[in-house]
């Protein structure tokens, strides 16, 4: 089973045992299936076919696999809302985001500290005690 449709960690671990409130979001082109939303997913990424096939979240996969629409968007909306995000005028659907999304260079001395800092701060090292992980 891939992590993206493994619904004993995604529902049963994340967000039931552990009350997980945001959303689940796939990595690029990782959801294999639409089976996915019903297994803990809520947001395929990038939401463009990969090669040749079609998107799996499209109107008709969600709905053959009956997946739980309003909970899905509940959990997005939620988060941008919390962070603002809803409100950003900077880059919407129907805009010409080319720019700040693929032509910006952020990899200034500056950007690259601030990079490193982030990392060695949000690092987790994981004990396996009992071969519980």
């Amino acid at each position: 089973v891939h992590a993206c449709g493994s619904e004993r960690v995604l529902v049963r671990d994340l967000k039931e045992a552990m009350g997980f409130r945001g959303w689940v979001m796939s990595d690029w082109w990782a959801v294999h299936s639409a089976e996915a939303a019903v297994r803990g997913v809520d947001q395929e990424m990038p939401g463009t076919p990969a090669g040749k096939r079609a998107a799996y979240f499209d109107s008709s996969g969600l709905q053959a696999q009956h997946a739980d629409l309003p909970d899905m968007a509940a959990r997005v909306l939620s988060g941008m809302i919390t962070s603002g995000a809803i409100h950003n005028e900077a880059c919407r659907v129907g805009c010409n985001c080319e720019e700040p999304l693929y032509k910006t260079v952020a990899t200034s001395s500056e950007h690259r500290m601030i990079a490193r800092r982030v990392a060695a701060a949000s690092a987790v090292l994981l004990k396996n005690v009992g071969d519980a992980l």
